[in-house]
């Protein structure tokens, strides 16, 4: 494009203000707050409700996003233990089903797995067992409900969208949080 004088400063900030999804929601703010708890629809109405607002969204009352950090520091206090089997989690999917009134989280996770195997030694010309550790990346899905956390569903190999999201459409919950 030669000769035309394109103003990249104003170009790129016009493009990632149409884009940016933060944007959007930062200029909704002041609509007022969408309690969840009570939300007179289907899932999927909440669905998108939700999404116009986020994240100014309510569950009993209490802000969303704090509700959020609370229960993500109480499932990693519950389940991000070694002996248990995850030595990583990180919070990536929140969802709600409004007929159980049950909040959703999602996580991607890894734990460290011990594994022996039977190898010759040339030098004691015997085989020996040699110990190693291998990383093993998986997902968790966990229901939360009158503020019990139980873990519904999880899985190994895959991370939480190439799997566990799938349990989560299967199970009907709304989405509102996708990270």
């Amino acid at each position: 494009m030669r000769g035309r004088k394109i103003d990249r400063r104003n170009f790129s900030a016009r493009k990632a203000s149409k884009r940016c999804h933060s944007c959007r929601k930062a200029a909704q703010r002041g609509r007022g707050k969408l309690e969840i708890f009570d939300f007179p629809g289907s899932n999927k109405d909440l669905e998108k409700e939700s999404d116009k607002v986020w994240p100014d969204v309510t569950y009993k009352g209490q802000d969303i996003v704090g509700f959020i950090v609370r229960y993500s520091d109480k499932i990693e206090d519950q389940f991000m233990d070694p002996q248990f089997g995850y030595n990583f989690m990180q919070e990536c999917y929140g969802g709600y089903d409004i007929k159980t009134d049950t909040y959703y989280m999602g996580f991607d996770t890894s734990s460290i797995e011990e594994l022996i195997d039977e190898v010759w030694d040339d030098y004691e010309q015997m085989y020996i067992d040699e110990e190693y550790e291998e990383e093993i990346q998986g997902w968790s899905l966990f229901s939360i409900k009158n503020g019990k956390i139980k873990e519904v569903a999880s899985g190994s190999g895959k991370m939480f969208y190439f799997d566990g999201y799938k349990v989560a459409k299967r199970l009907g919950i709304a989405d509102l949080r996708l990270d």
